[in-house]
């Protein structure tokens, strides 16, 4: 479950129709026990400087500039051991699902322009696919932590 999850959750509890653009899924099945299971998904991050995570039940893998880490959840919960040179299916299997997940946001953002994104081409080495950058950047500002 993640963050995407909660509106379509909460929605569902109050009664409320569903939002046709919302990511994610609802759990209230679960919370109330009227429905069977919820699937489960990994949960896919970005940073602002160019690294992102996949994290499902059993492994984390995270990219970064100076190349990926692959974490064992269930033998090393800790994320002291990093199997990235020994595990190169591990890595590998990450790739499809940040793919997947490029490509959902990428879909998100093409049927919700704003008039930043329509000024600029979508860019896939900018560091924060997931995020608006100028909105980010406004906001530090606002809190004096950029100038």
């Amino acid at each position: 479950m993640g963050l995407v999850d909660l509106a379509p959750t909460l929605l569902e509890l109050l009664g409320a129709p569903t939002l046709p653009d919302v990511q994610g899924q609802s759990f209230a099945g679960l919370l109330t026990g009227r429905r069977g299971r919820f699937i489960e998904r990994p949960i896919v991050s970005t940073d602002l400087v160019g690294g992102e995570s996949v994290r499902t039940r059993r492994s984390k893998l995270i990219t970064t500039k100076a190349g990926p880490m692959l974490y064992d959840l269930a033998a090393d919960p800790r994320e002291e051991s990093d199997r990235a040179t020994s595990d190169a299916t591990g890595v590998a299997a990450a790739g499809p699902l940040l793919e997947q997940a490029h490509e959902a946001c990428a879909s998100w953002h093409r049927a919700h322009p704003s008039d930043e994104e329509a000024a600029r081409p979508p860019s896939r080495s900018d560091p924060a696919w997931l995020v608006n950058r100028d909105d980010i950047e406004r906001k530090l500002r606002s809190l004096g932590y950029a100038h």
